[in-house]
């Protein structure tokens, strides 16, 4: 292509060969005028056009025959007074050349480049459409931009590494990354020096594989730095590629261009993750527990080593989930499909259980497992991914303690019953309601609350069974005689057995004298915990019995619920002698008994 120099220089051939209203050149002339690429015309100082080449024809849509000796404002009206007027003018009264952007006035919405310059004659003017030059610059700068939004927005900064000088450039971004002073170049040695000195030896290796024509590395790579601003070591990843140069049979590298992006946060998450693998690691094997993944489209099992050996199985083996199936204790893996397909239909994922599994020698061990059913899209069962432990012994301690606990009660009653007789024969009064019925009830009562603590293993009683228990030989089906409420709590031992007694005294004075004496008389019986389920407070209070008389002394009853009751609760205990009937309040501490 003609270059801009090449046609002014054109120009001032033309233009010292020329009179004044056109240019005189020969055929030769002519034809490199023709053989331009850019649309060239000249003007006399009448402003009237002496030339016209063939790209000046197929811009404007006009020939040459129609423009030569024309005034260039008569073929252009509306230029006159404007910029092309004014621009045309100035280089010919001062003599110094012009080139100016401008739009195009034969062609819409493009841009186009003159160039104009004096001769003797007029003016020489040539022009260029650099539409798709500006078209493509504004794409340019609108990519830099989005580029510049979308790494703003990552905290990604971008470098580039000028190989032959040693410069370098890096972006705001990527100096705040580093910690070095914003609007301040960066050189080659602050790189050196911030770079962690342990990963250095890394991160040159890594430019030379780059930087290498053979090898041409363009791997991401991380490594640490040490900031200036603040001496905090901060982890970085990197993307570099080079660009490189031929010279003759050889190429080299002139530069290396990357990205780099602070990534501190996620490796002190990984290295958190990591941490916690290894505590839950370390907390798996000390419980001795495995863990195991189920695939239920493939029907096979992934679990750990511990696994191996709590199903008997060597350590070497791998066996498969039929396997495993087989030798589960007869009945189990019916129990333990139904625990899970219970757990999914009340729209729980997670499940455990207690199961029986056979070694291949014949122990029969007891196995726990916990799992989460992990479901598909179509929520169906997916995979299972569990934990399980051994708990064979914990198991055989909960017999042993069930068997000397029964043993326990069951000489517990005949002891009782060994007191019971002897009270018999030693009363001898043969009264009813006499001493030794008394006793006999407040046996009764504490057999019962023997049972009660038994089914607990002694660990404490329900207050309404308690409640329930004391109640039940005097309530009658179908009737209101008895009313009873408050929540269900668990009582200690020794305020269960005290509670019972007393409950025991109530139901025998309230059926020999009391409430529970007439057809019409009634018992209530109810109870309330405070917020902090710390305070209880239980009510007993008969009506609709004979008129009650306060007694003229305190008999066995009356003392054991008043002092022995509220001595064992920890508590308060008022009994009343209403004319309406009995009232009996307990008031008790029963968190921490």
């Amino acid at each position: 292509m003609t270059t801009p120099a090449a046609v002014i220089s054109l120009g001032k051939v033309l233009a010292s060969t020329s009179e004044v209203h056109a240019f005189d050149v020969g055929d030769d002339a002519a034809a490199l005028v023709d053989g331009l690429l850019d649309p060239f015309y000249a003007l006399d100082a009448d402003f009237c056009v002496t030339l016209f080449n063939r790209a000046a024809e197929e811009h404007f849509g006009l020939k040459r025959a129609e423009v030569l000796g024309r005034c260039i404002w008569d073929l252009f009206p509306g230029q006159v007074g404007g910029e092309f007027d004014r621009r045309f003018r100035q280089v010919l009264e001062t003599g110094v050349a012009d080139v100016f952007e401008t739009a195009s006035i034969a062609r819409a919405d493009s841009v186009v480049l003159f160039r104009v310059s004096r001769y003797r004659s007029g003016l020489a003017i040539s022009f260029r459409n650099i539409t798709p030059v500006r078209r493509t610059e504004e794409a340019l700068r609108q990519s830099q931009a989005r580029l510049e939004i979308a790494t703003t927005a990552a905290e990604i900064g971008v470098w580039d590494w000028n190989l032959v000088t040693n410069e370098m450039v890096y972006s705001e971004r990527a100096k705040a990354v580093y910690g070095f002073s914003p609007g301040l170049p960066v050189t080659f040695e602050q790189v050196r020096d911030a770079t962690h000195p342990d990963d250095y030896p890394e991160t040159s290796a890594q430019a030379r594989r780059a930087t290498d024509p053979e090898q041409r590395d363009r791997r991401p790579y991380e490594y640490r730095i040490i900031r200036p601003s603040d001496g905090q070591v901060r982890w970085l990843l990197a993307h570099g590629e080079a660009v490189f140069s031929k010279v003759g049979e050889f190429e080299r590298a002139v530069r290396y261009v990357g990205t780099i992006q602070d990534i501190t946060e996620r490796k002190q998450a990984e290295e958190a993750v990591r941490a916690s693998e290894r505590r839950l690691v370390l907390a798996v094997e000390a419980g001795r527990m495995a863990v195991w993944e189920y695939d239920v489209a493939t029907d096979s099992v992934q679990g750990s080593p511990e696994l191996n050996r709590l199903l008997g199985f060597p350590p070497e083996a791998t066996p498969t989930a039929s396997e495993m199936r087989a030798r589960y204790y007869p009945g189990e893996q019916e129990r333990l499909q139904e625990i899970g397909t219970a757990a999914l239909q009340r729209g729980d994922r997670f499940f455990e259980a207690e199961y029986r599994y056979v070694w291949p020698d014949g122990d029969v061990r007891w196995l726990m497992l916990r799992a989460e059913i992990i479901l598909s899209v179509a929520q169906a069962p997916e995979r299972v991914i569990g934990v399980v432990l051994d708990v064979t012994e914990r198991k055989r301690a909960e017999s042993r303690q069930d068997l000397l606990i029964n043993e326990l009660n069951h000489r517990v009653k005949n002891t009782l019953a060994t007191v019971q007789a002897l009270a018999r024969q030693s009363f001898r009064d043969g009264t009813e309601g006499g001493p030794s019925q008394a006793f006999e009830v407040r046996l009764l009562a504490l057999s019962r609350a023997n049972d009660l603590l038994t089914r607990r293993n002694w660990t404490g009683a329900s207050l309404r069974e308690i409640v329930d228990q004391a109640l039940a030989p005097y309530a009658e089906t179908g009737t209101d005689r008895v009313v009873v409420a408050g929540p269900d709590i668990i009582l200690p031992p020794n305020m269960s057995v005290s509670l019972a007694l007393a409950l025991g005294e109530l139901c025998t004075n309230a059926a020999k004298y009391g409430a529970l004496s007439t057809p019409t008389g009634r018992v209530s019986i109810t109870w309330s915990v405070d917020e902090q389920g710390t305070q209880l407070k239980l009510t007993w209070t008969e009506r609709g019995g004979p008129p009650v008389r306060p007694p003229e002394r305190r008999g066995f009853g009356s003392r054991l619920i008043e002092r022995l009751l509220a001595q064992d609760l920890n508590g308060e205990v008022r009994l009343a002698f209403d004319p309406e009937g009995v009232t009996c309040t307990v008031e008790a501490v029963v968190q921490g008994q």
